[in-house]
């Protein structure tokens, strides 16, 4: 599987080879960021695109997928979805890659300080994603609010709202 993209696409979640270790278990955007930038991401394992995503929940920052999205991410790994935790996401807006960090538990204990994507449901059903691990954006935690603004950009929320995949209370 690659991680191509449906023909007119314009965002898409890349679920990249690369896993932390290949990271070299970096802890924070500054160490991470320039090997994500860097990375092919027409070799990924697989790109969910706007075709996958029922709607995107705006103020809880999560992504529920729809059957289509939710078939694919199964497919990926047939012995077990959270095969994608550990792995490395970037997230991208008119071929712009806007951030990217890792799949990881939700109750894990790394001190990651870096965007991260939990899955949501067993079998998954969604993404949840935060700007650091523990940390929502409405902790208003000065140290994770430069990540907060890289995961909210209103480029993004934009584009999900002109679709009508958008959500928000």
């Amino acid at each position: 599987m690659t991680g191509e993209l449906p023909p007119r696409s314009r965002f898409a979640i890349h679920i990249l080879r690369l896993q932390w270790p290949d990271l070299g278990f970096k802890y924070t955007k500054r160490e991470v960021w320039p090997l994500l930038a860097a990375t092919d991401l027409t070799d990924g394992l697989l790109a969910l695109s706007e075709a996958d995503i029922q709607t995107y929940d705006w103020d809880r920052q999560e992504v529920w997928l729809n059957e289509t999205g939710r078939a694919r991410l199964a497919d990926a790994w047939t012995e077990d979805v959270g095969a994608a935790l550990g792995r490395a996401f970037v997230v991208t807006l008119h071929d712009e890659r806007m951030y990217g960090g890792l799949f990881y538990y939700e109750g894990g204990a790394a001190a990651i300080r870096f965007p991260v994507i939990h899955l949501i449901g067993r079998p998954v059903q969604g993404l949840r994603i935060r700007p650091s691990m523990g940390e929502t954006c409405d902790d208003h935690v000065p140290r994770v609010a430069e990540h907060c603004r890289t995961i909210a950009d209103v480029r993004i929320l934009d584009w999900f709202v002109q679709r009508g995949l958008c959500w928000r209370r």
